[in-house]
């Protein structure tokens, strides 16, 4: 009796594990099949996005980005600039240390909130938000540089022209955005206008330092409208910069650099003896050489804005004849029918 319980018990251990290794290889093939699946899937998609090509820039409306949310960068941008702002107007118009710390913590408050208010319930494109910028800033110069050319010596004479232009040059960028309609490239090329104009009136003025001595209201009257003049020429070339904005950048890093470079290569061509104005042409002169290169160079950044190729005889095929079906309505009766037909030219030109 014991004998034959072993054997029971072998042939049940032996069933179990045959029945455990039938349910590991089901597992097993399942288990294949879903990694196979996986495989193919993931072979697809990456295929499909070898193949994939961007949209041409008109197929779709100017005020849709692939970067559709602006509102980050404006509520950062618009923060720091109320910052600065608020704490000096309230430290210069008023006298008791309370309403004069108030703009320390009003600024902040103001500058990070108003956007979102502003811009409640609706998206704001990058291109929206870098036109408010560049407005802010042109704005916040004329108001830092306008009280020294108009010589305005009190403080709170100072201070209203600082706010009003700041404020002015906000309300500018929200009324001419919808007119203007720059893409993000263009919006950001302003700002470097803006900036590189500037350093040129500056330049110039520590070239000829030697020969003419100038004011400080004849300075800042200079350098304000070297500015203007970079912007405007900057929206005159528009066209040329609808760009992707990451060449904008390095544009930027390359008239920072050119600038250095030249100011470098001044020092080595004139020695211990250079003189302040071929350190400055040759500052200049790199800075533009920087500006230039940086847009040259990245060219490759911005395929998809170029236009398609022009047709040839090669992009020309001609398929067979291929039929089709053609749903008309029967004028009589009004109802609905159906017709079939024969595309005799078929092909794409």
């Amino acid at each position: 009796m014991g004998m034959r319980v072993d054997f029971l018990s072998i042939a049940t251990q032996n069933f179990e594990l045959t029945h455990s290794k039938t349910k590991f290889k089901i597992y097993l093939r399942k288990a294949l099949n879903q990694l196979k699946t996986f495989l193919l899937g993931l072979i697809l998609i990456t295929s499909s996005l070898s193949f994939a090509q961007p949209l041409e820039p008109h197929e779709v409306p100017k005020d849709i980005y692939l970067d559709r949310s602006g509102m980050p960068e404006l509520v950062v941008t618009s923060g720091l600039t109320w910052s600065i702002v608020t704490p000096f107007l309230t430290t210069t118009l008023f006298t008791d240390n309370v309403r004069k710390g108030s703009g320390f913590l009003l600024g902040p408050i103001l500058g990070f909130s108003l956007p979102l208010i502003l811009n409640s319930g609706k998206s704001l494109h990058t291109n929206e938000a870098l036109t408010y910028n560049f407005f802010q800033q042109v704005g916040l110069l004329h108001g830092a540089t306008l009280p020294l050319i108009l010589n305005i010596d009190s403080q709170k004479g100072f201070a209203g022209i600082l706010g009003a232009a700041t404020l002015a040059g906000t309300a500018a960028g929200i009324l001419l955005n919808p007119t203007l309609q720059l893409s993000p490239g263009q919006a950001s090329s302003l700002t470097t206008g803006l900036m590189v104009g500037a350093a040129t009136g500056g330049i110039a003025l520590i070239a000829t330092s030697d020969q003419i001595n100038f004011s400080e209201r004849g300075i800042v009257t200079t350098i304000l409208l070297s500015a203007n003049a970079g912007a405007l020429t900057t929206y005159f070339l528009r066209d040329h910069l609808d760009i992707d904005r990451s060449r904008v950048i390095w544009m930027d890093i390359g008239s920072i650099l050119g600038t250095g470079g030249g100011f470098m290569l001044g020092y080595l061509l004139g020695g211990e003896n250079s003189s302040t104005k071929l350190l400055s042409i040759m500052s200049l002169a790199g800075l533009y050489s920087g500006l230039y290169l940086g847009y040259d160079l990245t060219e490759n950044m911005d395929k998809y804005q170029k236009s398609a190729d022009g047709a040839s005889a090669k992009s020309i095929q001609f398929k067979g004849p291929t039929p089709t079906v053609i749903p008309s309505i029967d004028p009589a009766t009004g109802q609905n029918s159906m017709t079939f037909g024969l595309n005799l030219l078929n092909g794409t030109w």
